[in-house]
């Protein structure tokens, strides 16, 4: 083991280790070393340990840090220490409290190591004096790595230390501030905070606490520090932002409108941030704020509240439905609706279905010429060749068919949606009509309040047994879907 140099410095003097178990005798060893530690000065020391195998190889380097502190308020105060237990306390606690005898535990002797752990939190720094130039703004906050003027105190008296302003200072606290006859506090001379806790510790004494700074204990000590910031003992009590607050320039300031925050940020650390607040599912952005989006409107989830204001989309109904209290809901039976209905304006309606209406009978179409007739009946003189093309001009029997009886007809056929009939279409006389065209059929049939059928009603003998003649015709074109 190597104490503060490193095992490849010039000069590195190895402390040997032995195994605890009294013997190598194995591949892995736990080892230990006693070594005095009095030479060495309060605070951080590093020690470099390194392996060697019996061929001479050596192992990988480690290192950890060994923290030396003083004993203080103690009855062997200025001795080196690792921990409190390292002091012997006395029962009499000294500083403030005059001799009043007191528990040891309310007590302050310690070990003065609270450097133990490196010191990552911030500390605060204390005006020299209540007259100095800095006394409007006494205490500020210092991250421990800034350098700043060094003066320290001690609990009993020692050589060079004043106790000065005895109405404020306590009775039993003295100050210096020429360490060693050397002044720290003006540019390369300025210490961190650990440099300066371990000079104070290296005299016997320690740094100030920033009450007894306050109060003048150090106050024209020496080195002119009166008006510069002097490091204290105490760390600065951080400050931790609210909820929804987040830290720019070391200052807790409210997250901008449409951000969160959870509450906690230090403010000693670096700047932070909020978070844009994400509205829910049907919601909208308004000022900032996630609001629910009006009735009968719907949005969906993520919009940005840090952003400008956002809407929300009408919901539209679908086919037979209608809007109640900004509501889609179904139509009630035997009503039908539309779609499109907006629910986000007032209510609707649905209307009553209607009773099915015979279809009007659509004009031939210019484009074709060719039609189809169908035999009468599948047992008619005709059903060997049932179904034959025709043009507009050639003349044909009439039959008709309707959806639902026009009133009168006879006829509607097992297996058949429609009604059939050829002899109710009373025309100047003649109730039957042969030898028409189909332009003269589709008006016979029209004026009957029905139409001419399908060429599948015709061959399915929905009009059978009406009339018997040879061949009728259909309304269906040669181009049609029937083809």
């Amino acid at each position: 083991m190597y104490v503060d140099t490193p095992p490849w410095a010039a000069g590195a003097s190895p402390l040997s280790m032995t195994p605890i178990d009294g013997s190598y005798n194995s591949v892995s060893e736990d080892v230990q070393v006693t070594f005095i530690t009095s030479s060495l000065t309060p605070g951080r020391h590093t020690l470099y340990v390194v392996g060697e195998d019996a061929l001479g190889y050596e192992g990988a380097f480690s290192a950890i840090f060994l923290y030396v502190g003083r004993c203080v308020n103690s009855e062997d105060s200025g001795t080196n220490c690792f921990s409190d237990d390292d002091c012997t306390c006395s029962r009499r606690h000294l500083r403030g409290l005059g001799t009043e005898i007191v528990d040891i535990a309310a007590g302050s002797c310690e070990c003065a190591i609270d450097d133990r752990a490196p010191s990552y939190d911030t500390r605060e720094i204390v005006c020299g004096s209540t007259r100095g130039t800095c006394r409007n703004n006494p205490v500020k906050e210092a991250n421990p790595d800034e350098k700043h003027a060094v003066r320290c105190c001690s609990d009993t008296p020692r050589n060079g230390f004043i106790r000065n302003y005895p109405n404020t200072c306590p009775s039993n606290v003295w100050g210096e501030s020429e360490i060693n006859g050397v002044c720290h506090g003006e540019g390369q001379s300025a210490k961190t905070f650990d440099q300066a806790r371990a000079l104070c510790n290296g005299i016997g004494a320690r740094l100030c606490s920033s009450e007894e700074l306050l109060k003048d204990c150090t106050r024209n000590s020496g080195c002119g520090f009166d008006s510069f910031y002097n490091w204290s003992m105490e760390k600065k009590a951080p400050t931790l932002c609210a909820v929804n607050e987040f830290v720019s320039n070391k200052v807790c300031v409210p997250c901008p409108a449409g951000t969160t925050n959870a509450a906690g940020d230090n403010a000693s650390n670096g700047n932070t941030s909020c978070d844009p607040t994400s509205c829910a599912a049907n919601e909208r952005v308004l000022s900032n704020q996630c609001v629910a989006c009006p009735a009968g409107t719907t949005n969906d989830a993520g919009d940005n509240a840090s952003n400008g204001n956002t809407s929300c989309d009408a919901i539209l109904c679908v086919v037979n439905q209608y809007v109640q209290n900004n509501a889609c809901v179904p139509c009630p039976a035997g009503t039908i609706n539309e779609a499109g209905n907006d629910a986000s304006g007032g209510d609707t309606s649905c209307t009553q279905q209607p009773i099915e209406q015979i279809p009007a009978q659509p004009s031939p179409p210019t484009t074709a010429s060719r039609y189809y007739t169908v035999c009468g009946s599948s047992q008619g003189s005709c059903k060997n060749n049932r179904v034959i093309e025709t043009g507009v001009n050639e003349l044909h029997e009439v039959r008709c068919c309707a959806p639902s009886n026009p009133g009168g007809w006879q006829e509607k056929r097992s297996g058949c949606s429609v009604w059939g009939e050829s002899d109710r279409f009373p025309i100047n006389g003649i109730n039957c009509h042969a030898r028409k065209t189909f332009a003269q059929a589709v008006a016979i049939c029209s004026s009957a309040g029905g139409r001419l059928c399908t060429r599948d009603e015709l061959f399915n003998d929905c009009a059978r047994g009406t009339l018997r003649m040879c061949h009728l015709v259909s309304f269906v074109p040669v181009c049609s879907l029937y083809y």
